[in-house]
């Protein structure tokens, strides 16, 4: 874990090695449900420049942000996040909105034009979230064919 901001006495906000991933698997099994830690794991270490930033205190990761920096032609250089998980026990105390905020700030720092993030249409919670705490705008309809 490398260090990337201290938010208290016995809180920060981490960089998980790929290699630690599993460390995180407790919250990230509360979004990623339909994964195995194996299959978590392993798809992760093989996404490009997948990275994982964690909020943790007391040295229990409590928070989960899984993401990369991305180019395309619809949203030019930007940050993806693919994963936004506090744990359910510790919901509602503004971790998720400092561990994004930090993700934030490491898009600046690479140049990223924006954050962009898909959420599944059943999360209206997270989608308040979004919309009222982080100020994003819902811009597109995700739509996807089994093949």
């Amino acid at each position: 874990m490398r260090r990337i901001k201290s938010v208290s006495a016995t809180s920060s906000i981490e960089e998980l090695e790929l290699e630690e991933l599993v460390k995180a698997w407790p919250v990230v099994k509360q979004l990623r449900s339909q994964l195995t830690l194996e299959k978590f794991c392993e798809t992760a270490t093989k996404m490009p420049a997948y990275r994982a930033f964690v909020f943790q205190e007391n040295g229990t990761i409590l928070a989960y942000a899984g993401f990369s920096e991305q180019l395309n032609l619809y949203e030019g250089h930007h940050l993806f996040v693919y994963e936004l998980v506090v744990d359910a026990t510790k919901r509602h105390r503004g971790l998720g909105k400092i561990l994004l905020d930090e993700v934030a700030n490491e898009g600046k720092k690479q140049g990223c034009e924006q954050l962009v993030l898909t959420s599944g249409l059943e999360k209206a919670a997270a989608h308040q979230f979004y919309e009222k705490k982080m100020k994003l705008t819902k811009t597109s309809f995700v739509f996807r064919k089994a093949l």
